[in-house]
C-alpha cells in the first residue's frame, strides 16, 4: 500500500464554462470579418425578402433581384474568409510548432507562462536546478 503526499498530488484550476457574450467577443477578437460577413449577409437577405413582400411595382423585381445577388456575393466573401482563416490557423500552428522545436520548447504552457518563450525559460531553469 503506497502513501502520497499532499506535496506530490497535482492540483489543476476548475473548469469553468464560457458565457455565450464572453465567447463571442473571444470569436470576434480572433477573427472579427466572420461575424461583420455574416451580418451583412443576414441584411441583404432581409432587404431582399422586404422588397420582395412589399407592394409590386415595375421596379420591385430588380430592386429584389439586386438584394439578392448582393447576399450571394457577402455569403462568398464571408465563406472565403473562413476558409482562408482555416489554412491560416493550420499554417500558423505547425510553423509555431516547428519553432517550438527548434528552441527547445515544451509542448504546453503552464497557466501562469505567457508565451512558449516562458516556458523554455522555466523548463531549462529547472533542468539547471535539477542538476
Amino acid at each position: 500500500m503506497s502513501s502520497t503526499n499532499d506535496d506530490d498530488m497535482i492540483y489543476f484550476p476548475p473548469l469553468v464554462e464560457e458565457t455565450f457574450a464572453e465567447k463571442f467577443t473571444r470569436k470576434f477578437k480572433a477573427d472579427p470579418l466572420i461575424p461583420v460577413g455574416c451580418g451583412l449577409t443576414a441584411a441583404m437577405l432581409f432587404g431582399g425578402l422586404r422588397s420582395f413582400a412589399s407592394k409590386q411595382t415595375a421596379a420591385s423585381p430588380g430592386k429584389s433581384q439586386n438584394f439578392m445577388r448582393a447576399r450571394v456575393a457577402a455569403q462568398g466573401v464571408t465563406v472565403a474568409i473562413m476558409a482562408y482563416g482555416t489554412f491560416y490557423t493550420a499554417v500558423r500552428s505547425n510553423w509555431d510548432k516547428k519553432n517550438r522545436e527548434a528552441m527547445g520548447a515544451p509542448q504546453y504552457k503552464m497557466a501562469g507562462e505567457r508565451s512558449y518563450w516562458d516556458a523554455t525559460q522555466n523548463v531549462r531553469k529547472n533542468a539547471k536546478d535539477n542538476e
